[in-house]
């Protein structure tokens, strides 16, 4: 099922360990949930990160 005039919200959560920008857990967990997304059909995706 291919979604159309929505958007799918993707939630990445920053560690307070790591506090130099966009951490490889972020950069791991977008691709992830990109994957996912695009396996189930969930388009117009916007990520949003907990920092």
């Amino acid at each position: 099922m291919v979604q159309t005039g929505k958007i799918t919200a993707l939630y990445c959560r920053f560690s307070a360990d790591d506090m130099r920008g966009e951490s490889d857990s972020i950069a791991h967990q977008k691709a992830i949930l990109n994957d996912y997304a695009n396996n189930h059909g969930l388009t117009n995706q916007r990520y949003y990160v907990d920092m």
